[in-house]
């Protein structure tokens, strides 16, 4: 896993960044495997956790 994840926190169905659900938010992650994103996932705590991946083929996953 790299030393340094850029990683946001995220206030969603609120209007002024108090509240709201809080979901974690993981920039260039495409050099993590699944089991690192589940190990970040679980350290940062939020019920939910996205991973944004560059790829030369568009997909989700």
């Amino acid at each position: 896993m790299a030393d340094f994840l850029e990683v946001y926190r995220s206030e969603a169905f609120v209007a002024d960044g108090q509240g709201g659900n809080t979901a974690g938010v993981v920039l260039n992650a495409e050099h993590l495997t699944d089991d690192d994103m589940q190990s970040v996932a679980s350290e940062l705590g939020y019920s939910e956790t996205a991973f944004v991946c560059r790829q030369k083929k568009r997909t989700i996953r």
